[in-house]
């Protein structure tokens, strides 16, 4: 669950109130929240609404040409934070660590038409079995391909159906940008990658149950 203790961020119970640490700038418009999720359910949630919104960005390009197509994608990131509890056994306060995931938001250009040039066997499905430290290890393998030739054809597409295969996909982004950013750490002003998140259409043979998968694609951050 979204807990109200969570260090730099407004309570998020399960019906998701997004915060953000920054205050507004009076020179433009405010920064982007920061979706702070704990728990399978409120991380599904964080990112089906990141989702949601891009479905609607894409309509409003759709109806107005002279807007410059623009998305909001994330940056995955584990918050770890200790929690005072007093132990009736112990008669004393003990630290107790925690740990959930940030959404931070930032937006960055359209790519629906790089996408298009990924293959079909090239694109990660997550499956319930999927363990999330090797999908990071293989997340963070074809991002250094891709970043080392930029070519479109190597994007970092990964795609989940239900709220477990979700957060294993989000644990696994957010395991994978720790290790792209540390290994750019002093050397880029903006290390690691952003993803950016929709939906599309199930795969042939899905269940009639289900209706869209979600799809997460790494691309280089830009300033927030």
């Amino acid at each position: 669950m979204l807990s109200r203790g969570f260090p730099g961020a407004r309570g998020l119970q399960d019906g998701q109130e997004a915060s953000s640490p920054h205050r507004w700038r009076e020179d433009g418009p405010p920064p982007l929240p920061v979706l702070s999720a704990m728990g399978a359910v409120p991380l599904g949630h964080a990112v089906h609404a990141v989702a949601l919104c891009n479905a609607l960005l894409d309509r409003r390009a759709e109806r107005v040409a002279s807007v410059t197509p623009r998305r909001v994608a994330f940056i995955p990131r584990f918050h770890v934070w200790l929690e005072s509890k007093r132990v009736r056994s112990r008669g004393e306060m003990v630290n107790f660590p925690r740990r959930c995931l940030r959404l931070e938001l930032r937006t960055v250009e359209d790519t629906s038409r790089s996408c298009a040039e990924v293959a079909d066997e090239d694109i990660i499905r997550v499956a319930s079995s999927t363990d999330a430290q090797r999908l990071g290890n293989l997340v963070f393998k074809r991002w250094l391909q891709y970043e080392a030739t930029r070519d479109a054809r190597l994007l970092v597409v990964v795609q989940a159906m239900g709220t477990e295969c979700i957060e294993t996909m989000v644990t696994a982004l957010a395991t994978s940008w720790q290790k792209s950013a540390r290994s750019f750490e002093g050397e880029a002003s903006h290390p690691g990658f952003c993803c950016l998140a929709s939906h599309v259409r199930p795969p042939q043979g899905s269940p009639a149950a289900v209706r869209d998968v979600l799809q997460c694609v790494a691309l280089p951050p830009e300033p927030a």
